[in-house]
């Protein structure tokens, strides 16, 4: 009856099993910092952005490369004078770029070109233009936020309005016709390749709400990488907030159209307090799953209140030199570069030895709430623990 229960539990759960097997497994601890939310902004960002270098810059890995930051750019915001004009009635955009933002450019071409930066497309914009239109006329504290600054700060938007590929005009939010996101991601490339140099090959879907289009439509603009927290969401509830959809998404998982997913879902926050030990705490866990560490690190901790923001740059540069002491074999790289070993471009990464694989992966099930629960209440937690203790190095 056992060995039933345990054939039926394998059955149940063999979509899950497989996708762990699957999911490459690593040889070496991979870290790569991932910040958001910059774009078009003062002079002080780039100031910030030119401190972030310098640390990045102090601290290489074994083989004497420097950490790693990828940015994730919003390339516009609004025109808040031009739309004053015409009270507001249209849309206008001002660009990140050379001329209206020279500090914050040239610190990111610079790091790009040295390779401790990484730029990353969220979109052209961090909301979809005629929502925060819309918004603007039907909400008086949207549209104080829109006079607040020259260039407002789209992290002190309602949740439901930083979405890019949604309609939230009203709540339940409603999928964006096809033509129009085509559209839009179209231009957001062409702007990108204007400004940057090359067609974007790595996105972070705004607010982390997305849907199959958008996956087509970038695509067709040559974007092959998508980060995700691991799963995707398609829309905004009455309330305003998102419910995943669909199966949870795997490192290395290839979409319809031949895009890869990376998961990032863990967090180096330190102006809400996540600090260099949580950033440890989590490339600890990640290695010896096999996965890598992507951290999750917004403008926001960077470019604050002053006091906050020096925090924020001591406490990553405590992390990166704790990171190099206790991680010898630690690897730092741009998102794009690990993309490239998922794909089998260096296999020398990849685990290849079965007992090891056969340890990760049972560790890897061990993270599966509802998958753990089962295998304790069948028993099957026992064969598990001998094959585990077995395969152990």
């Amino acid at each position: 009856m056992a060995l039933t229960g345990w054939i039926v539990l394998f059955w149940y759960y063999r979509a899950v099993l497989l996708a762990l097997w699957r999911e490459p497994m690593l040889c070496h601890p991979i870290l790569i910092i991932e910040s958001d939310d910059w774009g078009p902004g003062p002079k002080s960002h780039g100031q910030q952005l030119h401190r972030i270098s310098k640390i990045l810059e102090r601290h290489h890995d074994a083989r004497g490369h420097a950490a790693v930051m990828t940015l994730g750019v919003a390339l516009a915001l609004p025109d808040v004078k031009r739309m004053a004009l015409n009270d507001y009635a249209h849309y206008y955009r001002q660009l990140l770029s050379p001329l209206r933002c020279p500090a914050i450019y040239g610190v990111m071409r610079r790091g790009a070109l040295s390779g401790i930066f990484a730029v990353h497309m969220q979109g052209l914009e961090h909301y979809w233009p005629p929502t925060l239109l819309w918004a603007i006329k039907a909400n008086e504290h949207v549209k104080a936020w829109l006079l607040s600054d020259e260039f407002p700060r789209t992290e002190e938007l309602p949740p439901h309005l930083r979405s890019r590929w949604t309609n939230a005009t009203s709540l339940p939010s409603r999928p964006l016709p096809e033509e129009q996101i085509k559209a839009a991601v179209s231009l957001e490339a062409k702007i990108f390749s204007r400004i940057f140099g090359n067609m974007p090959e790595v996105v972070v879907p705004p607010a982390f709400c997305w849907n199959d289009l958008v996956e087509k439509a970038w695509a067709s603009v040559g974007v092959r990488i998508i980060v995700t927290p691991g799963y995707r969401c398609e829309s905004h509830d009455r309330d305003g907030g998102m419910t995943a959809k669909g199966s949870l998404i795997h490192n290395g998982q290839i979409n319809a159209y031949g895009q890869m997913y990376v998961v990032r879902d863990d967090y180096f926050e330190p102006g809400l307090g996540h600090l260099a030990e949580k950033g440890l705490a989590a490339l600890a866990q990640k290695s010896r799953l096999g996965r890598p560490t992507l951290l999750e690190s917004h403008r926001f901790n960077y470019v604050d209140d002053p006091d906050v923001a020096d925090a924020a740059l001591s406490q990553l540069d405590l992390f990166l030199e704790e990171t190099t002491q206790h991680f010898p074999n630690v690897h730092f790289m741009s998102t794009a570069k690990l993309a490239g070993i998922f794909s089998g471009v260096h296999p020398d990464f990849i685990q290849q030895k079965i007992r090891r694989r056969i340890n990760v992966w049972l560790l890897r099930v061990r993270e599966v709430p509802t998958l753990w629960r089962a295998a304790c209440l069948s028993g099957m937690i026992m064969p598990a623990l001998v094959l585990y203790r077995l395969t152990r190095s």
